[in-house]
């Protein structure tokens, strides 16, 4: 897999949406996956990165299994007075991804608390949790800490996928994983689909 430039033959046309509680690296995960050909510039621009108001938008263009599949990154804003606003970005996506920080509680809670109203709005989008800052220092006490098997005894009740990423992983095999891991299952989908028509 690699990320190319912005191109206006492709063969298929996905929309991704990030999701989950403020700080937990959403926007990062945009900015990591925008500039993934240029890790020292991420690295130049991570201290500027802001939280998201509302909604941004950025297109991803990605050569895979020999196909261009141009990607429209949806990264929303964790601030509950956007909530809105934001589950309508739900509708047509292909794939949501679920963020919580490694090492905070609260923001995995916030995923399982707002599933259903995920699933309400969008029950065929391919939903991957997203446990971020996996290589973050972990506080003193392991206060908030979630277990992985908390996590994925979470993910199998809802058939949701669960991978570990961070940002600031050099090589970005992390983020690599999880872009082949949603396109895998899209394609795997839609072949399905083929075949029961």
């Amino acid at each position: 897999m690699e990320f190319i430039e912005n191109l206006k033959e492709y063969n298929y046309l996905y929309k991704f949406a990030i999701y989950g509680k403020s700080q937990t690296g959403k926007t990062h995960l945009a900015n990591r996956l925008k500039l993934y050909n240029d890790y020292s510039k991420f690295i130049d621009i991570k201290e500027k990165i802001r939280y998201t108001t509302g909604i941004d938008f950025t297109i991803l263009c990605i050569r895979y299994k020999n196909k261009i599949i141009k990607t429209q990154l949806w990264d929303t804003s964790g601030v509950p007075i956007y909530e809105s606003i934001i589950t309508r970005y739900f509708k047509g996506t292909q794939a949501i991804l679920l963020c919580y920080d490694a090492y905070e509680r609260d923001s995995f809670n916030y995923i399982k608390n707002k599933f259903s109203q995920i699933k309400q709005t969008n029950n065929k989008a391919i939903c991957v949790l997203i446990r971020n800052k996996y290589d973050s220092k972990i506080n003193e006490n392991n206060v908030n800490i979630v277990s992985d098997e908390e996590v994925l005894e979470f993910a199998d009740k809802n058939n949701l996928f669960f991978q570990h990423i961070s940002c600031f992983e050099k090589n970005g095999n992390g983020i690599i994983n999880l872009i082949e891991l949603i396109l895998d299952k899209i394609f795997d989908k839609e072949e399905n689909n083929n075949k029961n028509k």
